[in-house]
């Protein structure tokens, strides 16, 4: 492309129109690229920094209305993904201004072909890719028919992403091959690095091990390569090698890397992905804090942009990070919104990852039902695709669905073969997971055991190869959930001491993964981001202000000009009074221009009409007009309706009429009005006018230009302060108000658990004797009998019945029985075990359940207490004897059989004489 002759600042209008991030990043840099002016290259770099795409902006804004085809073609092209509706409006003017140019043909084939690639490119960002194929095709002809191979390999570029986003992988790889082949026909050494690096980012989803081969034998990542556009798929392909690796804190790095440079050199698409990589990663690591804050940020990017894939994106991977954070409910909402908005590129490989975390909550929600059909989707996606590491977490999450539904054999065939693909790809974070799902199979089933081991064993041993895993990834947080089921078996099978390691670091886990720091960022999300939106608005208002005041600084050229606007500035936007700010307007204005007449108009709060704030017309102020917006014959009312600058200069004509003079004014000759503009607010008009002619050049209109923005920026200033303190005023009161209510609610708490403990207490004991009573040995009774159905594990009861306890009653009377039986139940609480529960069950008779006990080891539990019991001198009774009956569980038991047997086995050894224990 041919040089840019001039040089200059946006106007208001254009920096308005491009989004924020891009004018952020403006404001930083304008000062820079207006005195480091550039002229595009003949061949436009596929992607260019922020700092040249500004050069680029001042360029065109200084060339007014006499633009020139090759800058709007040039920033077209840089805008494709920065804001792809502006490139396109750019675009449509580039076409007009090529038919009206005397380019050669050649020249036209090549413009074309440049215009049509911009519109392809736009396609495919919101999703529309049959006809971002069709562009794309049209470019391709006319670049092929000029031979123009950057141009072609420009194609194959963007056909690469649309074959990944249908899905077709293998596509994908053969597209990428082709730019490759392209670009390397040509000296573009940028994107022959670039293609190199793409290539291997989307064959790593293939054959990652030939992907890594294909990046060594390049040497492209030993180069120490600083081109930024390089550097994103450099990092990229081998963040996503890494992650394949589960060298997770080195992906880490790499994807920030990666994110970085695809924001400096405007790839948007590429900021989403690179984002939505980072909190995949870190969810490996269970850094679910780190994860969120990324989420947040690759949301807000991506709503920015305006591109619904982008947010579809974002939303997905929020959902996944607030499903880790057991927000299911929430998680489901960001992942339906988020699949609707991908319905476009419903074969794209984010679309199966969104169904399947679908089928993950489904789970969690307990549909399993709904969660098998969601997983199963994932799973065929998934294998048409040929991504394992996908179709890994499909299988694990099919497993467990099909567990919950009681299929265990299919359980075990489905995961074994996630488990066989994680091991054979490295995909160790899976990996661990369906060892557990494995293991929790043989502690609920009965299934066929592998390698030798016993079925008590079986658990652990793939619990312990989990571990395994898990300790050999760096930066890794083992789940508490797996420390705490490996801590479980441990205690099954006698190993205390490694069980009180295994569930002391299960803790420490949970502590880390599930702070409470991290469920107050999920809850603080919405608060955050409207008090950054408010700073950040009122940070834009400084950077424009300052932008507005070097435009005119440019354009005027005049030094002691420049120093009094400069002066004027700083005056206008640091009075935060917006009367004080139009006597400051008025006193300048006349100060620097000939102006007879000045009036500031304000746009009413419904948006209908706009009203003088200040009208003085040859030093004498005017009573308040109001002008409709919709009035047609009013300057003020189309200046505000169009938004643009209205400049007349008229004739002395003592016949004609003015139909917009004022009753009572000078006639004027010479009239600006201006719109009073902060961002994309309209604040209302400002007008100044002359009796004399052709009085307001370009010097006077930027002069003009400049009081305008200044005076825009102070009133906008003006209303955000009075926002921003009655804001903060409110926030303030709310703060004490929910310190208060929390202090009060944290009283009714502890004042309500203690109420509750004492109900749960005498619910649940024996008045007299403080023992359990006989709900609570119940409950017990129920707890430990379906924990070995389950477990296939034992228990045992001991039924104790003291000794002629009728003759005590009436020989002492009901009193001293009473303090026997409670001599006894302390006797009794004493000589049993911290696990075993002890409890009156009815009269003079007795409970016991053992915990994990056979009938033989409960019966010498009986024995003990038989024999401390005979041995012990009650005041004024003496000694009781007791009668036990003993029996323990049974496959196919319930607890009316066992209890049944106890009694039995009691009443056997009162007929055999008393004093005595039958096992029944």
């Amino acid at each position: 492309m041919a040089g840019v002759k001039s040089i200059g600042l946006p106007s208001a209008s254009t920096v308005d129109r491009c989004p924020r991030w891009l004018r952020v990043a403006w404001c930083r840099r304008a000062w820079f690229a207006l005195r480091n002016p550039v002229v595009p290259e003949a061949n436009i770099q596929l992607f260019a920094r922020n700092d040249e795409v500004d050069r680029f902006e001042a360029q065109l804004a200084a060339a007014g209305q006499t633009r020139e085809l090759e800058l709007v073609l040039a920033l077209a092209w840089h805008l494709r993904q920065r804001d792809s509706q502006r490139a396109l409006a750019l675009a449509d003017e580039a076409q007009r201004l090529l038919l009206l140019s005397n380019r050669s043909e050649a020249e036209c084939a090549l413009t074309t072909g440049h215009l049509q690639f911009i519109r392809a490119e736009a396609a495919w960002l919101i999703g529309d890719l049959e006809r971002a194929e069709t562009l794309a095709a049209v470019a391709e002809a006319q670049y092929a028919a000029q031979n123009e191979q950057i141009g072609v390999g420009d194609v194959y570029w963007l056909r690469t992403a649309l074959a990944f986003d249908r899905g077709d992988f293998r596509q994908s790889v053969s597209a990428a091959d082709a730019a490759a082949a392209a670009y390397g026909k040509t000296e573009d050494t940028q994107r022959r690095r670039m293609a190199v690096a793409r290539r291997v980012f989307y064959g790593a989803f293939i054959d990652a091990a030939g992907a890594q081969k294909m990046l060594d034998d390049s040497g492209i990542a030993s180069r120490g390569d600083t081109d930024p556009s390089v550097t994103v798929w450099l990092a990229s392909a081998r963040g996503v090698l890494a992650f394949f690796g589960s060298n997770f804190a080195v992906s880490f790095r790499l994807w920030e890397n990666a994110h970085a440079a695809a924001l400096e050199t405007g790839q948007v698409r590429q900021v989403i992905i690179s984002v939505a990589n980072i909190c995949y990663v870190l969810m490996s690591l269970n850094n679910l804090a780190l994860a969120l804050e990324w989420a947040e940020r690759g949301l807000t990017l991506a709503r920015a942009s305006n591109l619904p894939i982008l947010t579809g994106h974002m939303l997905n991977k929020v959902g996944e990070v607030l499903h880790r954070l057991g927000r299911h409910a929430s998680a489901r909402t960001h992942l339906l919104d988020a699949r609707s908005l991908l319905l476009p590129v419903k074969e794209s490989q984010v679309f199966a990852v969104t169904a399947a975390t679908l089928g993950e909550v489904s789970l969690s929600l307990d549909q399993n039902v709904e969660a098998l059909d969601w997983l199963v989707q994932a799973e065929a996606s998934s294998r048409a695709r040929g991504e394992k590491d996908k179709l890994a977490i499909a299988l694990r999450g099919r497993a467990q669905a099909l567990m919950r539904l009681d299929r265990p054999a299919e359980t075990l065939a489905v995961a074994h073969e996630a488990l066989t693909l994680c091991r054979e790809n490295g995909y160790r974070v899976t990996e661990i997971e369906s060892l557990q799902i494995i293991a929790d199979l043989y502690r609920r089933y009965a299934l066929p055991i592998q390698d030798g081991l016993t079925p008590a064993a079986a658990p652990l041993h793939y619990l312990q190869l989990a571990l395994t895993v898990a300790v050999g990834i760096e930066d890794y947080t083992i789940p508490s959930a797996l420390l705490e089921e490996a801590a479980a078996e441990h205690a099954k099978l006698g190993n205390l001491a490694e069980a009180y390691r295994l569930a002391l670091q299960a803790g420490q886990s949970r502590e880390r993964m599930q702070s409470k720091e991290v469920s107050n960022r999920a809850l603080a999300v919405e608060l955050r981001y409207e008090t950054e939106r408010t700073r950040a608005e009122a940070e834009h208002h400084k950077q424009l202000a300052r932008a507005e005041a070097r435009r005119v600084e440019l354009l005027q050229g005049a030094v002691g000009t420049l120093e009094t606007l400069s002066e004027i500035g700083r005056e206008i936007t640091a009075n935060l009074e917006v009367t004080s700010v139009f006597n400051a307007l008025e006193r300048h204005v006349h100060r620097l221009l000939d102006a007879t007449h000045f009036a500031i108009y304000l746009m009413s709060r419904d948006g209908c009409t706009l009203q003088t704030a200040l009208i003085v017309d040859a030093g004498k102020h005017l009573p308040v007009i109001r002008i409709k917006l919709d009035d047609p014959n009013s300057y003020v009312a189309h200046c505000a309706r169009e938004r643009n600058e209205v400049v007349l200069s008229r004739k002395p004509d003592v016949t004609a009429v003015n139909p917009a003079r004022i009753p009572g004014t000078l006639e004027p000759l010479s009239v600006l009005f201006a719109p009073l503009v902060a961002g994309a607010r309209l604040l209302g008009v400002m007008t100044m006018q002359s009796p004399h002619a052709h009085v307001y050049g370009e010097r006077e209109t930027a002069i003009f230009r400049a009081l305008c923005a200044y005076g825009a920026i102070a009133i906008a200033n003006g209303d955000a302060f009075d926002t921003a303190e009655k804001a903060r005023q409110l926030a303030e009161e709310a703060r004490r108000e929910t310190a208060k209510a929390l202090e009060e609610l944290g009283r009714a708490q502890a004042q309500l658990l203690e109420q509750n403990k004492e109900l749960e207490l005498l619910s649940t004991t024996d008045r007299l004797t403080g023992l359990s009573n006989r709900l609570r040995l119940e409950v017990a009774l129920e707890q430990e009998w379906a924990r070995c159905e389950r477990t296939q594990g034992c228990f045992s009861l001991i039924l104790l019945d003291i000794d002629k306890f009728k003759s005590v009653n009436d020989t002492y009377g009901h009193q001293i029985g009473d303090a026997v039986l409670v001599e006894l139940a302390k006797m009794l609480n004493d000589n049993i075990r911290k696990t075993d529960v002890v409890g009156r069950w009815g009269g003079e008779e007795f409970l016991i359940v053992c915990i994990d006990t056979t009938a033989e080891a409960a019966t010498a539990i009986a024995e003990k207490i038989r024999t401390t019991m005979a041995a012990q001198d009650i005041a004024i009774t003496g000694p009781q004897t007791g009668s036990f009956g003993v029996t323990g569980y049974c496959p196919g038991d319930n607890i009316k059989s066992m209890m049944r047997r106890a009694d039995a086995a009691l009443y056997r050894a009162k007929e055999a004489g008393r004093n005595r224990i039958e096992l029944g």
